[in-house]
């Protein structure tokens, strides 16, 4: 006698991962890596005694020893930007706090990084020169109070859009994810290398925190949760031991107190988000390790990915999505004019380049696939490029690509 033995049907799972090109739309936050840059280029610090174009100086030196006009921010972004300046603010932290607060001059006496602030003392005697009074004698808590205030532009940048439960934008793409991704056939698994909070506070997604407290073993263990992860933070994170969820952003006017360490042990500076250039050793702390490890977990198992706004440009990132399974559909959304698509020097070209590398796959042909409007696909069809940006073009043209 045969048994009547019912399966139940296994949720396809969507691994979908977004950077500043998602949230810099006009419907979105309009909010640029252009348009950051120029406010902390601008800043202006309230401490300062002899000159408050601190950061301008900073920005000035980078691209004098690059070649650089420091006239052309635009021109500039992709050499010099917010976390280029950001990172410069690190690098000096970590320099000055040793130097500073322990006294181990002989430690920093042959190193490659005191060579090279030797190489640009300028920025060493500018920073002694400018420095408030109060401040002589603690030049790193200096650099922190700086560093604060750049996190704070960063947050004010972002605030009041995060928090705005009818962006147009936001809302949009939510109802594209559950018209196409419904969640009783699909496990959502959102990714984001931006600070925004959007998709817990209003779409119902599951970002980490448990009353306000970082649930670790939820993280790592509950694979069928609909999530939305900050690979790199967010502003709503209070920076500890054990990170809590604050209602609003908490102004970090006031100093840290302790600082992390970089890989080479040396002081970092303590941030509720993930900058500059020591994206790795951060990533070595909780809870970003935790949130790092999900991630990696699911570019292993995801049926389908689908990459926003994302410029490929972070070493760490992609070598995450080199464990894509082969046989996962890839969707990659950038904005891109036809007439730059085969261009040798633009950055699709660049691109394109990264993603044959880390998906295995070639495009030996960019044209427009035969009855769409921007969509070109690998040899294989595996991944494929969308080139018209998020918006109302894509989600019409998604279920056909």
């Amino acid at each position: 006698m045969c048994k009547n033995i019912f399966y139940k049907r296994q949720k396809q799972r969507l691994i979908l991962l977004t950077g500043a090109g998602l949230t810099q739309g006009k419907d979105f936050f309009d909010i640029s890596t252009l348009s950051l840059t120029n406010q902390f280029v601008e800043y202006t610090h309230p401490d300062l005694a002899d000159d408050s174009d601190l950061i301008r100086f900073i920005y000035s030196e980078y691209c004098f020893w690059n070649k650089l006009n420091p006239s052309d921010v635009e021109k500039n972004i992709n050499k010099i930007n917010f976390e280029t300046i950001l990172h410069i603010v690190e690098e000096l932290f970590s320099y000055i706090e040793d130097v500073d607060k322990t006294n181990h001059k002989s430690k920093h006496l042959n190193n490659v990084k005191t060579s090279i602030f030797r190489l640009n003392a300028r920025l060493i005697e500018y920073i002694f020169r400018v420095k408030s009074p109060k401040w002589k004698d603690f030049t790193y808590l200096f650099i922190e109070k700086i560093h604060n205030h750049l996190i704070d532009i960063l947050i004010e940048s972002i605030e009041d859009k995060n928090c705005d439960k009818n962006n147009r934008g936001m809302n949009d793409f939510n109802r594209f994810i559950d018209s196409i991704f419904s969640k009783s056939s699909n496990t959502r698994r959102l990714y984001t290398l931006n600070y925004d909070t959007w998709f817990p506070n209003f779409a119902g997604y599951f970002d980490g925190f448990t009353e306000n407290r970082f649930n670790r073993s939820k993280v790592i263990q509950d694979r069928d949760v609909d999530c939305h992860y900050n690979l790199h933070g967010c502003i709503l994170w209070n920076y500890g031991k054990v990170y809590d969820k604050l209602d609003k952003p908490e102004k970090r006017k006031h100093f840290q107190s302790s600082s992390e360490y970089t890989i080479a042990r040396e002081a970092i500076l303590p941030s509720p988000i993930i900058s500059g250039y020591n994206k790795l050793s951060r990533i070595n702390s909780s809870p970003f390790l935790e949130i790092w490890h999900s991630f990696t977990s699911d570019c292993f198992s995801g049926n389908i990915v689908i990459i926003i706004g994302y410029s490929f440009s972070d070493p760490h990132v992609n070598n995450n999505l080199r464990l894509v399974n082969s046989t996962s559909k890839v969707v990659i959304v950038v904005k891109f004019s036809q007439a730059e698509l085969n261009k040798v020097e633009s950055s699709f070209t660049k691109i394109k380049y990264e993603v044959e590398d880390i998906f295995g796959c070639l495009f030996s042909e960019i044209r427009i696939r035969s009855g769409l409007n921007y969509t070109i696909d690998s040899d294989d069809g595996r991944v494929s490029f969308f080139i018209d940006g998020i918006g109302n073009s894509f989600y019409q043209e998604y279920s056909y690509i």
